[in-house]
Parts: C-alpha cells; sequence; structure tokens
C-alpha cells in the first residue's frame, strides 16, 4: 500500500510538471531566454562563478555565456552536465521560478504525508520484502 501511495505521489509529479510545460510552452515564451537565465539563476544560488561552473560541468565558457544569455541551446549531453552539476531536474530549467518551487513543495508535502503513515513495522516489512526480492 505504501509503495502504491508513494508510486502515485510520482505519477502525480509527473502529470503537474507535464501540464506546466505544455501551458507555458502554448503561450509561446522564449524558451532558450528563460532556460538560459534559469541556469544562470540556479548557478548563482550555488555561489559559482561561470569560470567555476564551467570546470565542475566539464564544459566550455563561451558555451555556458551563450546559453545563459540564450543565444544557444545546450546539446543532451551538456545539458546532462549542467542539470547534474547544479543538481537539479531538467524540468527545473525550463519553467519560471515560482512554478517550479510550487510543483516540487507539492510533492514534498505528499511525501511527508506518506512519511507520517509509515511506521517502523511497515518499514521492516518493506525491508524483508525487499531483501527477498533480491536474493531471488
Amino acid at each position: 500500500m505504501i509503495i502504491g501511495d508513494l508510486f502515485e505521489i510520482l505519477v502525480n509529479h509527473i502529470e503537474r510538471v507535464n501540464n506546466i510545460l505544455t501551458v507555458y510552452d502554448e503561450e509561446g515564451l522564449d524558451i532558450k531566454k528563460r532556460f538560459g537565465a534559469n541556469v544562470k539563476r540556479y548557478r548563482n544560488a550555488l555561489g559559482l562563478t561561470q569560470e567555476g561552473f564551467v570546470e565542475q560541468a566539464g564544459m566550455v565558457k563561451s558555451m555556458l555565456a551563450a546559453i545563459e544569455t540564450g543565444t544557444k541551446f545546450p546539446s543532451a549531453k551538456s545539458l546532462v552536465k549542467i542539470c547534474n552539476t547544479l543538481n537539479i531536474d531538467v524540468y527545473h530549467l525550463f519553467l519560471p521560478q515560482d512554478v517550479a518551487e510550487r510543483t516540487n513543495q507539492k510533492t514534498y508535502e505528499d511525501i511527508g504525508k506518506l512519511r507520517k503513515r509509515v511506521t517502523e513495522d511497515v518499514l521492516k516489512t518493506i525491508e524483508e520484502d525487499f531483501r527477498g526480492f533480491l536474493t531471488k
């Protein structure tokens, strides 16, 4: 039951994100500019300079500058590097800041409610079931 509830929370999170992305895509907003501004905002929030960021991400500074100004979009490989360095999910980079925060907050609230329902006995049962699954 707990696993099913957790799965439902994750599915709901994905649906919320998908619905938000669809709405913002239909509004015709400049995705590259928002994406670049978000990369810069998240980088600054981590206290990283462009030099520090590209060193950690394994990128070229001129490419990061072009991404942050919205003149270029990263390759799939660079996108993974950016998200890993920023420690965020990719969809955060496409959304206005307040929307991403509200979406995550709802998911955290749902997980918190589920966590309150989990007892030590339930955790022990899940652990035993998981160990049984691994030994098969």
